[in-house]
């Protein structure tokens, strides 16, 4: 059985690194990715407008859930975002 957390290097030179693997590591990488692009786009909108930066706004439930599963499962800092 493989051991937690895993590192996943990003092409950028960043690293993930999770805490927990949920269901299995493909429905967790889905997971972390959707919350790395969250995070990198509200960084975005956070950058064009500081005073009153534009909200990401989730296609479905089943994205908002892989927000929160990527989300849980990230160690802060570590994602290089």
């Amino acid at each position: 059985m493989d051991a937690s957390p895993k590192l996943q290097y990003l092409p950028s030179g960043g690293v993930v690194s999770t805490l927990f693997v949920y269901y299995n590591p493909e429905v967790q990488n889905a997971a972390n990715s959707v919350y790395v692009q969250k995070s990198t786009v509200d960084g975005q909108y956070a950058a064009a407008n500081p005073a009153a930066p534009k909200k990401y706004i989730f296609k479905t439930d089943y994205e908002r859930m892989q927000y929160i599963v990527g989300r849980q499962g990230t160690v802060p800092k570590c994602s290089g975002y």
